[in-house]
This record gives structure tokens, C-alpha cells and sequence, in this order.
């Protein structure tokens, strides 16, 4: 029988673990510090990977790299990185680690009821000068205490993450919010009017240039076309964002820094505890139909337990 799409994922995540794990030992035996910083670096890019991995569904093709490039499949400017402008991949990395199937598919359904897309693809990702991206947007994030937030206490269960998505999504459309305004600004004072005109000096420049834009949007247009109705369809009722009326903070580009305005406060969103009754049943049997005899592709399914109780009824996987 073939690998699904799934298994395969899977099989890349545990390798991706192993290596985590091997790494993290070989750190522990040295004591040369050249030797540390370079697995350092080494275990940072593998987690990475790792968490991208855990937080997009199998088969969606990755779209953005860390620091961009002309040569990638969604390639960049080179004066431009893309940025992971609607969901942190590092902040959302706690709500996706130590899921089982069900409790992932929820936690997608939930991202995705507020607009939220994560992972390392194409509907995260905006691409902005290198200035206000590195020394901008994630330098806002840090004075907002936004980097590393702790949205629940350590070995929360499944139902306190899941209760949880809605603040750190209001704090990620902050952000996005902000980035935007920042970039397409950027994009039209003299700062970077300037870096247009420096970035294409030559007609062969010039068609580099345009080359690159051209090649972006086709990747951009196919991920959205594939995977926008897919995304719908998971979300099911999607959620309207709570209306806060924050005031957001200006953030420009001068002689090629960001310069950022005196930041207004994150406006505080308390979390409402999601609906995992009804509309959790109706998601599961649009997922797994519990009904095919024995054998079928779908069929002979297996009892989820709930020691958390917050189930109320039982879920059947294939």
C-alpha cells in the first residue's frame, strides 16, 4: 500500500526528533564552546523545520523562508523577506506540540475560525523590506513582550490551549495589522521608493526584478487556490475578531532604519471557551465516517478515549 501524505509527514517528523535529540546529546558531552554554537544553530534550524512540520497539514508546500531569496519557490527581493505575518511560527509552536490526530484537526479548526493560517506557507506570509522586518515589526514584538509569550502555564491540557487560541490570535492580527500599514507605507514614501530605484539600476535588473515578482505571485496564486477552500472548509463558522479599537503604533522607514512611534498598549482579549460539542461531532463526521464495514479506506475505526471528559461522545478513526 502507498504512503499517504500523513504517514509521510510523520515519518519526517520523527527523523526530524531523532536528530533533535541526537544533536542535544552531542551539546551536553562537549565543552568547546565553537563546538556548542555550531550544534546551536544546528538544533535551532532543525526545530524549526520541526515546527513548520507540525503546524501545516500534509501535503501543503512550504512557502516562506527565513530569510528569503531570489532562487526559492516563493522567491523575495533581495532588499525584501518574507515575514510570518499572520501566525508566529515560533509563538504557536506550544498550542500544536504533543497533539494526537483528533486534538490537531482541532486545533487547525480553531486557527482557522479566526483567520489564522500557521505554518510556513504561502497565506502566512508578507513580504517587507529587511529593515522594518528584522529591526522592525519583531523589535515591536519584543517591546510588546509578544516574543515567547506564554499564552498558558506549562502541561496545560488540550482544552486550555484550545481556549487559549483567541488571545494570542488577537495579538498576532495586532502585529499583521501594524506590518502592513508599515509595508505598503514603505512602499510608497521615498525610502523605498529609493530602494525600488537602486534595486533595478539596469534593464537587466529591471528584469530580474520583475522576473522575481512575476514568479512570486504564480506561487501565491496556486497555494490560495489550492489550499484557500481547504482552509474554509476546516473552519467551518468562521469567528468575527473582537472590535478593541487599539490604536496602533506608526512604524516608517528612514535613510534605510525603521523608526517606530511610542507603541500603544496590546489591547487585552479575554478568551472565551470554544464550542467543542456539537460543532466538534459534525467536524468529525465530515472527517472520519465511523460507518464503512471493516476493510474500507475509512472503515473499522477505533475508539478515541477522553480522560479529559470535555468530549461527549466518542470519536471513531479509521
Amino acid at each position: 500500500m502507498a504512503e499517504t501524505a500523513q504517514e509521510r509527514l510523520d515519518t519526517q517528523r520523527e527523523k526530524l526528533q531523532a536528530s533533535i535529540n541526537e544533536l542535544n546529546e552531542r551539546r551536553s558531552a562537549t565543552n568547546d564552546s565553537k563546538v556548542k554554537k555550531r550544534l546551536n544553530g544546528q538544533i535551532k534550524a532543525k526545530t524549526r523545520q520541526l515546527n513548520d512540520l507540525n503546524q501545516r497539514r500534509a501535503g501543503m508546500r512550504t512557502g516562506i523562508d527565513p530569510k528569503g531569496g531570489s532562487a526559492k519557490r516563493v522567491p523575495s527581493q533581495p532588499t525584501m523577506q518574507l515575514h510570518h505575518a499572520g501566525s508566529s511560527l515560533h509563538n504557536a509552536a506550544p498550542f500544536f506540540e504533543g497533539l494526537d490526530v483528533p486534538e490537531k484537526l482541532l486545533m487547525e479548526r480553531r486557527f482557522a475560525q479566526l483567520g489564522i493560517v500557521p505554518g510556513d506557507v504561502t497565506m502566512n506570509a508578507l513580504a517587507m523590506f529587511t529593515p522594518l522586518h528584522q529591526a522592525g515589526i519583531h523589535k515591536l514584538e519584543r517591546d510588546l513582550n509578544l516574543e515567547g509569550k506564554q499564552y498558558f502555564k506549562p502541561g496545560a491540557s488540550f482544552q486550555e490551549k484550545l481556549e487559549a487560541v483567541e488571545t494570542f490570535a488577537a495579538d498576532q492580527r495586532y502585529l499583521q495589522r501594524v506590518a502592513q500599514e508599515a509595508q505598503f507605507k514603505a512602499q510608497f514614501e521615498s525610502g523605498g521608493v529609493r530602494m525600488r530605484v537602486e534595486a533595478t539600476p539596469t534593464a537587466e535588473a529591471s528584469a530580474q526584478f520583475e522576473d522575481i515578482e512575476r514568479r512570486r505571485a504564480k506561487e501565491i496564486t496556486r497555494d490560495i487556490r489550492e489550499y484557500g477552500p481547504e482552509t474554509h472548509r476546516i473552519a467551518g463558522a468562521q469567528v468575527r475578531p473582537p472590535q478593541t479599537g487599539a490604536k496602533m503604533p506608526s512604524m516608517e522607514l528612514k535613510e534605510g532604519k525603521p523608526v517606530i512611534s511610542k507603541q500603544a498598549k496590546v489591547p487585552t482579549i479575554k478568551a472565551q471557551p470554544a464550542n467543542v460539542g456539537g460543532s466538534m461531532r459534525l467536524m468529525f463526521n465530515q472527517e472520519f465516517d465511523p460507518t464503512p464495514a471493516p476493510g474500507t479506506r475509512r472503515g473499522g475505526g477505533y475508539e478515541i478515549q477522553d480522560p479529559g471528559g470535555f468530549m461527549p461522545f466518542p470519536i471513531m478513526l479509521p
